[in-house]
This record gives structure tokens, C-alpha cells and sequence, in this order.
């Protein structure tokens, strides 16, 4: 790269420090490789112009593009390195003093332990919540719209001290609140900012997201595991946005009698593949759908969760097949 070239990727960077702070953080790490602060430098440089390159091609097509940001940071990220204030660390050590995580439920009867470090909503609050608008105001420029992931935590989030053996010794703490979202749809200017509000919701999540005018989400797939909730398209109120599924789903198609199947015949003609065992078997439950007790409009009977509670046998078999089919 000629020095003027150079000079204008390094300029460029600088101007938006969070980026500029991310290639320091990587250099150091790579302390092996000649130059390698300019070498993160061209790669993120170089990234950005072809990002913007599809973006555009994509919104020539009238299409847009939503980007997701998980609500919490990895303990060894730039971000934490660089901004130690702006999250519970011990002030010597830099390490966490609580880490996050969800209390116990049914998937997991101690709770999820997840290791990030907890904001200093404290700390936020008297610089304007700077970093968090910073980091709203990067994404942006980069997505048509955002998903903020565990929307939950701005009303209030679980907290688990440091060196717990489980998330059972979490509690919960205030999270921010409708100031702070405020302050983050002021920095979107209009711009869209989806509420991940799934899991474990309570009224006072439901009155941020009413007070604050965020749209909720709604996930097509959740709608068949059980007789009656709000996932059904026909609860659906005006605003929110519909996903066919998940990152924990399969696609809709996938999910599609016989698609798995199709795709191992073809894969068969050219490769040779086996069959895996677990797609005769889930063909084998399909057939058998019949057979299978219903779980009854009570709750859980058979032994089957709760979620799978008030199917008909026949619907039950289904859901089992697309689980031993892979579509869970």
C-alpha cells in the first residue's frame, strides 16, 4: 500500500474510534506480525468498503438490511479494555465483580451462567449513556435497522457475583429503564430498532416496550408448541415484527415433511452418504404418529414438556419427528 494510501485508511479509522480502538486490541495480540496495526487497520478499511458496496446493491433492490447486537460483551473485548468505567469491574484487577446470566427455568434448572460483565448503568447514566449511543450509532451506519438482543436487561437484569458456582446465586437489578431507550431512539433518528422480547417477559418489560413504542417480536415457529400463546399470528398486535424463526431454529423449509429426506437422496446420488440412523428413525415416528398418546389440554402427561402440552398424538408425533429429524 503507498504511504498516501496508507495515511488516508489510518485517517479514516480514526474517526471512528471505536474501530480504531478494536485494531489496537487485535495488533496487540499479534505481536508476531510486522506491522500489525496496519494490517487490522487495512482489513477493517477494506471490509467497510465492500460492506457498503453490498448494502447498497441490496438497498438498490428494496431490500434492507437489519443487523443484531447481543445486549452483553465478552470479559476480553476492545470495548472493556478500552472503557473499563462503563462496566462493573474491580478497579485493580479489571476483572469482574458480577458477571450475567438468567435464573433458573425450565431449560436449565441452574440457571444460565454467562460470563459477561455487567454494565455500570450508574457510571452510564452520568456520561449520557455515551458508549451505548456510540455503539447504536456505528450500527447503524452500518444496518438499515437493529435488533437489540435480551431487550429484558433494560428493565431489569439478572446478576450473579463473580466466582458463583451456578446463576442460582444471581438476583435482579434495575436495569435503566425508558430514559436510556429513549436516549438510543433519539440517536436512531427514525431508524428501525427491534425489542428481542422473548424468554422470560414480565408486565414491567411490557410497559417499556408500550411506553417506549418499540416494536416486540413475534416467532411464527413458537406458535405450534403450544395450544394457546401470544406467537399465534392471530394475537399478533400492530407492532411488532414477525420471524419465520430463529438462530434456534431450522428454516421453514427445513422444517418441511419430507425436505431432510430430499436432501439426503440428493446427496446420496452424488456423494454417496449414508442415511444417518436418525432420520429413519424420525421417518419411523412420523408413520407412527398415531400411535402416540395425546399430552391432553391438562398440562404435561407422558412425560413430555410442558411446551408440547394440549397436542393431539398425531400433531405430538409430528413435532417429535421434526426433532429427530434435526429441525430443533
Amino acid at each position: 500500500v503507498a504511504p498516501r494510501e496508507r495515511d488516508a485508511m489510518t485517517e479514516h479509522l480514526r474517526e471512528i474510534p471505536e474501530l480504531y480502538e478494536f485494531c489496537e486490541f487485535m495488533a496487540e495480540k499479534e505481536t508476531g506480525r510486522p506491522d500489525a496495526l496496519f494490517y487490522q487497520i487495512f482489513m477493517q478499511y477494506e471490509f467497510l468498503a465492500e460492506w457498503n458496496t453490498v448494502k447498497q446493491y441490496a438497498n438498490s433492490k428494496g431490500i434492507e438490511i437489519i443487523g443484531d447486537i447481543p445486549i452483553y460483551l465478552a470479559p476480553d473485548s476492545s470495548d472493556v479494555k478500552a472503557h473499563p468505567e462503563e462496566f462493573l469491574l474491580d478497579p485493580q484487577t479489571k476483572e469482574p465483580l458480577a458477571i450475567a446470566g438468567v435464573p433458573p427455568d425450565y431449560f436449565a434448572e441452574d440457571g444460565q451462567l454467562w460470563g459477561n460483565p455487567l454494565y455500570d448503568w450508574e457510571a452510564m447514566r452520568k456520561t449520557g449513556y455515551r458508549w451505548w449511543k456510540a455503539r447504536v450509532r456505528h450500527q447503524l451506519r452500518l444496518f438499515d435497522g437493529i435488533r437489540i438482543d435480551h431487550f429484558r436487561g433494560f428493565s431489569a437484569y439478572w446478576s450473579v457475583p463473580a466466582g458463583a458456582a451456578s446463576a442460582k446465586e444471581g438476583h435482579w437489578e434495575k436495569g435503566p429503564g425508558r430514559d436510556f431507550v429513549e436516549e438510543l431512539k433519539a440517536v436512531a433518528a427514525g431508524k428501525l430498532i427491534i425489542a428481542e422480547d422473548l424468554g422470560d417477559i414480565d408486565d414491567d418489560v411490557r410497559k417499556l416496550l408500550e411506553e417506549t413504542g418499540l416494536p416486540g417480536m413475534r416467532v411464527f415457529q413458537f406458535a405450534f408448541l403450544s395450544g394457546d400463546n401470544p406467537h399465534l399470528p392471530h394475537y399478533y398486535p400492530a407492532n411488532v415484527v414477525a420471524y419465520s424463526g430463529t438462530h434456534d431454529n431450522n428454516t421453514l423449509l427445513g422444517r418441511r415433511p419430507g425436505a431432510h429426506a430430499g436432501l439426503h437422496r440428493l446427496y446420496r446420488q452424488r456423494r454417496q452418504i449414508r442415511l444417518p440412523l436418525y432420520y429413519k428413525n424420525a421417518a419411523a415416528l412420523r408413520r407412527r404418529a398415531r400411535d402416540i398418546p395425546d399430552t391432553g389440554p391438562a398440562g404435561i402427561r407422558h412425560g413430555y414438556p410442558h411446551e408440547y402440552a394440549g397436542r393431539s398424538g398425531r400433531q405430538l408425533g409430528h413435532t417429535l419427528y421434526g426433532i429427530a429429524a434435526g429441525a430443533h
